[in-house]
């Protein structure tokens, strides 16, 4: 067997996680257990999204994404362009009719810059959210520099 930091590996005896070891006799339900919290998901667009560069923290994001429309539009965004977790970053949006609405504008306005890129994702989008009418992407004219 190889030696690893002084023991010896046992590829047969790998720990395993458990959700009935809970530190300090926690209790977690079974949406605990699955996903991210929303300040988790936070702290992730945070770091994936903005990659440190606002004065946004996670609480903030949290407390003010019910309340202010605009944020949610910014985190959207965000999330549309840089986020490697697309989905699972979006349900820090408790309204998926928001999100619909979103992706339908997003679609709609879909310009030059990275736009094979931006056509697959929200093309994955249009599909997982099951949309049935994304609206008509704009065409763009051929231009020669």
């Amino acid at each position: 067997m190889p030696k690893v930091a002084g023991a010896y590996f046992n590829p047969k005896k790998q720990p395993t996680l458990n959700y009935n070891d809970k530190p300090n006799n926690a209790t977690f339900t079974e949406s605990q257990k699955m996903e991210k919290t929303k300040l988790e998901i936070a702290e992730n667009i945070l770091k994936n999204c903005y990659w440190g560069n606002t004065n946004m923290t996670p609480e903030y994001i949290v407390e003010n994404i019910k309340k202010d429309e605009s944020l949610v539009k910014q985190i959207f965004s965000a999330i549309f362009q840089n986020s490697l977790t697309m989905i699972e970053d979006l349900k820090i949006i408790d309204d998926e009719n928001i999100i619909k609405e979103l992706i339908i504008s997003q679609n709609q306005r879909l310009g030059h810059f990275k736009r094979d890129y931006y056509e697959k994702r929200i093309d994955y989008l249009i599909e997982y959210y099951k949309i049935e009418n994304a609206g008509i992407r704009k065409k763009l004219e051929n231009v020669i520099y």
